[in-house]
Order: structure tokens, then C-alpha cells, then sequence
């Protein structure tokens, strides 16, 4: 089911608690983001199988029940509040020294409120990717997040949730991003995926202790007016807010395209580990 909904006319929202993982420099456990969001999408599939069984009908009689594979994507404006380098560092593990001993990144409980619906708690979750989109001729800065789970709907044992507290402040808007290493850009999206790829074991679970949660990398989508002077660096700093990203791409083969209705270059370039720059290599320095 989707839930569309405004944190400016409901009284609803996302809250998302901090329940494993290293404490510093990432969050402390058990810390509470209340996030306005603009929409979302949990699902928790039941992912049955049907198994071919002879019988006069010929057709599917039998019905199993496979292992559910919750995933919860939500849309939401920045703001101050929660969109820090701490926050984003920890929820995808932006350096090594952002995962634990066993190289894998935090761990969060979900909570949707929603004054209609009620409540839906997705445990045991990793942000698996987000998006950050800016657009030149004005709005809030827009952020896409996507968190695959091993538990939703109450299954499991999700930790508890004070009420959901609406966040009051202003949102991040255009006035409030600097960007570098490219000028006239109309708009800029920043996508970064940490992979979280699910183990399977012998015993039917996920998330093994000894599971690493994969490599961290991701695209830059830059939308130039045709009259740029300055071509992409190899190099880019996406100021918004008080968060700096700053990340190396590869300009060899930037995928191009060219829209007549806008007069803008849509130049899209892949983020590399560029040692030279960047301490150890990481494709996105988040500050």
C-alpha cells in the first residue's frame, strides 16, 4: 500500500531508531529522527511459491509461503533537523570507519505514523540507497531513501516509539546549496546505493554477523544549461545546508543527452575511488 501524505496538513509521519551498529563517529543507539515525509512505499511481500502439482485441473493447488523480503522506500524534503553528515555518513556507511567489526553498516527501526492508517514498524533495516536532488529554479531539496529490511508490520520484535513529533523547522531549499566544479547547472541529482545484499543461510536467516554489507558507490545526473563555461571537474562539491559531498567522477564515457524543451545538457557520470583525492579512496567524502 502507498501512503501519500504532507507533514504540513497531517499530523503523521516517518520515524527511524538507530538500533545496531558502531557509536562513533556515527549516532548513538536508540537515537530518534522524526522526518516529514512527502510519500512512501513499505511493502513486506509474502513471496509465496507454487509448486507444480499433477492433478485433473492442471493447474496450482499447493501455495508456499517463501521468506517475506520487507523493503521500505520514502520521499522527503532535508531539513536541519536530521540531514547532517553524521546521519548520512552513518546510514550508508560513508566511511569504513562508519561500520562495525564486521564491516557492515548501522541497523534502524522504521516507524510510519499515520493518523488514518496507524502505525507500521519495520525492524533489522539498512539503507540500501538515497537520492539527493536539487533543482536550480527553486523548491525545497527533495531526498529519496530506500531501506531493505529482514522484519515489517510488527513482525519480529521492533523496538517501541514515543509518539510522532513534527518537526516545525524550514526546509532546505535552493538558497541554501553551493556547488562546485560546474557552473550553470539547472539541477543536480547525487545518488549513492550501499549494497546490502541478503545472505541466505543453512537455517532460513539474514544478516549473518559475519555478512559484510557490501561497497558503496553512485551516479551524479547534472542537468547544464547549454550556455556552461565551465565543463565538469573530476571532481565535484555539492554544498546543501551544512552538508558538504564532495566526490570524484569519471569523465571518460559521461552518458550525454540533450533536451530541446529546457536547452540542457543531461550529462550523467559514474562516482570512482580516486585515491588521489579522497582519504582511502572513497568515491563520496561526506562532511
Amino acid at each position: 500500500m502507498t501512503t501519500f501524505f504532507s507533514d504540513h496538513t497531517h499530523l503523521g509521519g516517518l520515524q527511524i531508531q538507530k538500533t545496531a551498529g558502531q557509536i562513533s563517529p556515527g549516532e548513538a543507539l536508540a537515537t530518534v529522527h522524526n522526518i516529514a515525509i512527502v510519500g512512501a512505499d513499505p511493502r513486506n511481500p509474502y513471496n509465496f511459491a507454487y509448486p507444480p502439482v499433477t492433478n485433473a485441473s492442471a493447474g496450482p493447488v499447493n501455495g508456499v509461503q517463501g521468506k517475506r523480503t520487507p523493503f521500505f522506500p520514502l520521499t522527503t524534503c532535508a531539513k536541519s533537523s536530521w540531514f547532517t553528515a553524521q546521519l548520512l555518513n552513518d546510514l550508508i556507511g560513508g566511511t569504513n570507519a562508519y561500520l562495525d567489526t564486521g564491516l557492515n553498516t548501522s541497523e534502524y527501526a522504521l516507524n510510519l505514523s499515520e493518523p488514518i492508517l496507524g502505525n507500521r514498524r519495520f525492524s533489522n533495516c539498512k539503507c540500501a540507497g538515497l537520492d539527493i536532488d536539487y533543482i536550480a529554479a527553486g523548491g525545497p531539496v527533495m531526498v529519496n531513501m530506500t531501506f531493505t529490511g529482514l522484519y515489517g508490520d510488527d513482525e519480529g520484535t521492533p523496538p517501541s516509539f514515543s509518539a510522532y513529533s513534527r518537526d516545525a523547522g524550514l526546509d532546505i531549499d535552493t538558497s541554501l546549496v553551493a556547488i562546485t566544479g560546474a557552473d550553470q547547472i539547472d539541477r543536480m541529482t547525487v545518488s549513492l546505493v550501499r549494497v546490502q545484499q541478503n545472505q541466505l543461510y543453512s537455517n532460513g536467516t539474514l544478516y549473518g554477523t559475519a555478512v559484510t554489507s557490501g561497497g558503496i558507490g553512485g551516479i551524479v545526473t547534472i542537468y547544464q544549461s547549454a550556455t556552461f563555461t565551465q565543463t565538469a571537474s573530476t571532481t565535484i562539491t555539492f554544498q546543501v545546508g551544512a552538508v558538504s559531498l564532495q566526490f570524484a567522477i569519471n569523465l571518460d564515457n559521461p552518458v550525454k543527452a540533450w533536451s530541446m524543451g529546457r536547452s540542457t545538457w543531461v550529462k550523467q557520470y559514474s562516482m570512482v575511488d580516486f585515491s588521489g583525492t579522497f582519504a582511502s579512496g572513497y568515491p563520496c567524502l561526506i562532511t
